[in-house]
């Protein structure tokens, strides 16, 4: 995200404001933006009509994925409002990918959260989870940013709600006059509220995504500052352009000048005395004794008689007098009715049946027991599955080798952009003089060995610290043991400016060939 490229005015807002602004964006943008909706949302409604026999458990499963349906309008905003707005095509391609993204998470305990669409820039964005997710969320519900969000998605719902309601009316309006059509047909009709539940949900989805990122936009722009950056950019190249094009007398007597002007006329307003003030606070006074003796005047003539007077007077107006007559539609009516009859009879039914509370409890915690039961299995088989699959009899499944990062800390970690023999050329460079070059050449190079010949997995937010603990998680020994030591050692010369004594660099030096120069020969002698 760089501010420079970003297509509207940068500056803090108010959170409503910030909302506001998410709805311009789905002005601006809304053909893309419900193009990538319909695109996604059309193929899961057909899977679900076609593997579900209930109209209703359909709806239910494409509400219950509709937090998927938002990866897309994250995509495509994400990069329009950065100056980049990506095509159709690619935003569906790109949304296909995002769909897995931590999505048994969200489609679990996640999905009833009331700050959906605040959270999601954390999770796809900035790629964050775990520990570092809820760190990163709770700096940005501050300042009641999070509370904004909740009446968004509270606004949310009522608004599909409503709009589904008034596409059944506009259903029910084409209706010729002369068709004899029963309410109760019209409030039964599953597949006519689950049509026009899908209309409200697609209406809505866009803009209560993009009021969540457009927030979420705000809350970054007032934490970090980037409407300062960007002044202060503009500024830093307004002086580069015009370096040398001022004389330096030039403008001096017109700037004195204007100076003193202005300090002329604030004296002048410091001498002036303050007489409206004055006669305002005279007025206030005579206004506040003349309002108090109209107060006493009045309590010392109430007596008990006179007030109740007053009440029976009260009573006998036209206020306590208005009697309104309101008449329901006769259909409305007859409904109610078949409606009470119908709840009657049910309850008829209910006290004649032999209902037991003892066996209905105990089927339900049946029930829950084997829920329970079936997410522990799950959840164990899901956690452990890399173990489970090198013990099974089964061939593992080739998967598609994820592209390996290039640069970490802003060290390029690229095996081609070694030496061969690297320790020698370490400690060359620190004979030289050059202890910083010498120190980041090891470090480098072991995070390049870690990443590419022990598939060391980095995240974009790992921190030199989490890069020791997946090391000491996934491989343990000498080879965690000693690239702890070489974290140190450089975190001390990066921040602390703390350069290690010669004797320590070249026993870094050898650790490091036995490390990883070792690991190497033996697999090249295996691969001979």
């Amino acid at each position: 995200m760089n501010p420079a490229n970003i297509n509207f005015r940068l500056r803090p807002r108010d959170h409503y404001e910030a909302v506001d602004l998410g709805c311009q964006f789905v002005r601006r943008w809304w053909k893309q933006l419900y193009a990538v909706w319909l695109l996604t949302m059309t193929p899961v409604v057909a899977l679900c009509w076609l593997l579900i026999d209930d109209i209703n458990y359909v709806s239910i499963a494409v509400w219950w994925v509709k937090p998927l349906f938002e990866r897309g309008q994250l995509y495509f905003l994400s990069r329009a409002v950065f100056g980049a707005p990506p095509t159709i095509k690619e935003t569906l391609r790109q949304t296909s990918k995002l769909m897995f993204l931590q999505c048994f998470a969200t489609l679990t305990w996640r999905r009833f959260s009331p700050t959906r669409s605040f959270d999601l820039p954390v999770i796809q964005l900035e790629g964050l989870k775990g520990k570092n997710r809820q760190q990163r969320m709770t700096v940005l519900h501050r300042d009641n940013a999070a509370s904004v969000s909740f009446w968004v998605t509270i606004v949310g719902v009522h608004l599909e709600n409503f709009l589904m309601l008034a596409a059944v009316g506009l259903v029910v309006m084409f209706i010729p006059q002369g068709v004899q059509l029963e309410w109760e047909t019209v409030l039964e009709a599953a597949p006519l509220y689950t049509a026009c539940y899908f209309i409200g949900m697609t209406l809505v989805g866009p803009i209560y995504a993009a009021s969540g990122f457009s927030l979420y936009l705000n809350r970054r722009i007032t934490l970090e500052g980037w409407d300062l950056e960007l002044i202060f950019r503009q500024l830093g190249q307004r002086l580069d352009d015009g370096k040398g094009s001022v004389q330096p007398g030039e403008g001096g007597a017109a700037r004195r000048v204007t100076q003193a002007m202005c300090l002329v006329l604030a004296l002048g307003a410091l001498a002036l005395p303050p007489s409206g003030s004055v006669r305002a606070e005279t007025a206030t006074e005579q206004a506040e004794t003349a309002d108090s003796q109209s107060w006493d005047e009045e309590r010392t003539a109430l007596t008990p008689d006179k007030a109740k007077e007053d009440i029976e007077k009260i009573l006998k107006g036209p206020d306590f007098r208005n009697i309104v007559k309101k008449e329901a539609p006769k259909f409305w009516k007859e409904w109610e009715d078949r409606q009470e009859e119908k709840r009657e009879k049910q309850l008829d039914d209910f006290k004649g049946s032999n209902f037991s509370f003892g066996e209905s409890f105990a089927q339900i915690f049946k029930l829950l027991i084997w829920a329970t039961l079936i997410g522990l299995i799950l959840y164990l088989l899901y956690r452990y599955r890399d173990s489970i699959l090198a013990l099974s009899w089964m061939p593992r499944i080739e998967r598609k080798e994820k592209s390996k990062p290039t640069h970490v800390f802003d060290l390029d970690i690229r095996e081609e952009s070694l030496p061969p023999q690297l320790a020698d050329e370490a400690w060359a460079l620190w004979e030289q003089g050059r202890h910083r070059d010498a120190l980041g050449l090891l470090y480098r190079g072991g995070l390049s060995r870690l990443v590419h010949r022990h598939g060391l997995r980095l995240n974009r937010g790992a921190t030199e610290g989490d890069c020791v603990a997946m090391v000491k998680r996934r491989q343990g020994g000498a080879l965690s043991d000693y690239f702890a030591v070489l974290t140190r050692v450089w975190q001390h010369l990066a921040y602390a400016h703390e350069l290690p004594t010669a004797e320590h660099f070249q026993e870094l030096c050898r650790g490091w060939t036995n490390v990883f120069d070792v690991e190497r020969e033996g697999g090249d002698h295996a691969a001979q």
